[in-house]
């Protein structure tokens, strides 16, 4: 009965170990989020790039080492993503003149863990500059957010909270009344 017992535990122990040993193995399918914008006017011409000095979207940070080793990229491009999700929303037209040059300079999802629990630390940093004839403003767009659990996340909740807080950011965007450089009367 002892040896039951101590070979249950056991097992408990090897299948905490090799759990918290897992990681995203492939590329997380992040889809454009749906975009709203209360404002009228709409952008001529976006241009999205991605200034990241990396191309993956999440990374493992090795408790021990406290080192990454493992990484994943987003199944598309972060660029494009942002460019369909801007699009779909009816916020660029083509048409007007008013231009867009948006820049990603921080996406990632940074996956730390314990015996027993994960912490995911999601980061976005974007920046926009508007023109419109003579006239520009820039300004740069943050979002952070956390989430923790038991054992290990899967893919589907990384790509879920991602999307997110991609849409909490491209919705102040696409709210924020300076980007849209209107007509002062006076």
């Amino acid at each position: 009965m002892r040896h039951l017992i101590k070979l249950t535990a056991l097992s408990a122990v090897a299948l905490l170990s090799i759990n918290s040993c897992s990681t995203i193995d492939s590329d997380l399918i992040v889809e454009p989020p749906t975009v709203t914008s209360q404002l009228s006017g709409s952008i001529s011409r976006l241009s999205v790039q991605d200034k990241r000095p990396h191309s993956y979207l999440y990374r493992h940070i090795d408790s021990d080492t406290q080192k990454a080793n493992q990484f994943s990229a987003p199944s598309q491009p972060l660029t494009e993503i942002v460019k369909q999700a801007f699009q779909q929303s009816g916020v660029v037209s083509g048409q007007g003149d008013l231009n867009w040059y948006v820049s990603i300079n921080k996406a990632v999802v940074e996956h730390t863990e314990t015996t027993l629990k994960y912490q995911l630390d999601y980061q976005l940093n974007i920046r926009v500059e508007a023109q419109r004839m003579n006239r520009s403003y820039a300004r740069t767009f943050t979002g952070t957010s956390k989430s923790e659990g038991v054992s290990n996340p899967d893919e589907a909740t990384i790509e879920r909270e991602f999307k997110r807080l991609l849409q909490q950011v491209l919705n102040d965007i696409a709210n924020d009344p300076q980007l849209r450089l209107t007509e002062t009367r006076g």
